[in-house]
């Protein structure tokens, strides 16, 4: 007797059903990581509020402050009451909740709130922001926890994995300043491998210059294009409809908050963003079109160490700390330049700012887009 095969409608629905099940096996594994991060943050906390009392049991307070991921020693004593204070688990992103670590604040009182956040209900915690006092947890955000100034962790950007050894020597935590009504990142972006080249389109790439200055990279790479798009050709079309660059395929546009080479909640400053982060620190009211412009603003935006008019209040008093890290032609220790995510039309070049070593202004004008500049990120 012959044997009857399978038809064609009964493997497409066993291929179907096969589909369905992966389809629900990959998203239960992704809601058990995601509660098995959640079950750690409320671990976590639980063991830094511990500390935190066995801290005020001997020092007769609470800690100033906290240095996640780092130690937390004694004041009066030579204690080490906990050797690697926990950093929220990555994705810090998870659910509804920030690209944010957790965040400590001694109050005037004498108390102190600690707050976290959680992508689901767990250990009777509620999901979202949640705030932890030595009298408990409360849900919602801490009254006196600003929005900015934590550090925030990058697990990893653009497929590259965050690596703080060699060789790509990255750095995978950033600290956070609030200056006027902007949210900055208060180092450099320094994630990538190293080429100077940036001829591989499918990794991330910089030039490193060291862990305290950043990278470099080129204006294609730090908005996540490929090279090509770095092209005066597809100047017009990327701030517009968008551009293949000439490849096919994918359409690359900018956006109105580019999120490059920057985490999740985050972009590199458009031209008017650079603009009122200039404004905001000029001692005196200001307008940069072009050249050099608003006299004293780079004094602020400096480095105290880097300030023109050494010994004069006014030197780093943004916190924004413009690092002199020239670009990949030279002038470290010098100038520093950072990339805009915006184009200059006219031009075919996109903006970048300079703040020199020996001049309290700033200058603002366009580059061409295969020269290496900074990245600095700023909060959506």
């Amino acid at each position: 007797m012959k044997k009857r095969g399978f038809t064609l409608i009964e493997l497409l629905v066993v291929v179907a059903i096969i589909g369905t099940l992966i389809t629900i096996a990959t998203f239960s594994i992704s809601t058990l990581r995601a509660k098995g991060r959640d079950t750690k943050r409320v671990t976590d906390i639980k063991k830094i509020q511990l500390v935190l009392e066995n801290y005020y049991r001997d020092e007769q307070s609470y800690p100033t402050s906290i240095n996640f991921g780092g130690d937390l020693l004694g004041t009066r004593s030579s204690t080490t009451y906990m050797s690697s204070i926990p950093n929220n688990p990555a994705p810090q992103a998870d659910g509804a909740c920030a690209n944010d670590n957790y965040a400590y604040q001694k109050l005037d009182n004498g108390s102190y709130e600690l707050q976290f956040c959680l992508s689901a209900t767990s250990s009777d915690i509620a999901s979202g922001l949640n705030c932890a006092t030595p009298k408990g947890v409360v849900p919602g955000k801490c009254p006196s926890i600003s929005s900015c100034g934590r550090t925030i962790t990058i697990a990893s950007i653009k497929g590259h994995n965050c690596n703080t050894g060699a060789p790509d020597y990255d750095t995978c935590t950033y600290g956070t300043i609030q200056i006027g009504s902007q949210c900055w990142m208060k180092t450099n972006m320094n994630i990538g491998v190293n080429n100077s080249n940036f001829s591989d389109d499918n990794n991330l790439e910089k030039i490193f210059v060291n862990t305290a200055n950043g990278s470099l990279y080129q204006w294609a790479e730090a908005m996540g294009f490929p090279k090509a798009c770095n092209s005066s050709a597809y100047y017009a079309d990327l701030q517009a409809a968008g551009s293949q660059c000439g490849l096919g395929g994918q359409t690359y546009k900018i956006d109105q908050k580019h999120q490059g080479i920057c985490p999740s909640g985050w972009h590199i400053p458009s031209d008017n963003e650079l603009h009122e982060l200039v404004a905001t620190s000029s001692p005196t009211s200001c307008d940069l079109i072009s050249g050099w412009g608003c006299v004293g603003a780079a004094d602020s935006l400096k480095q105290a160490s880097d300030c023109y008019m050494s010994g004069t209040d006014i030197c780093g008093r943004s916190g924004f700390n413009f690092i002199l890290s020239g670009f990949n032609g030279g002038a470290y220790g010098d100038n520093g330049y950072m990339w805009s995510a915006y184009s200059e039309l006219d031009q075919g070049t996109s903006y970048y700012y300079r703040v020199s070593r020996t001049y309290d202004g700033v200058y603002r004008a366009g580059s061409s887009r295969d020269v290496s500049f900074s990245i600095r990120c700023l909060r959506n």
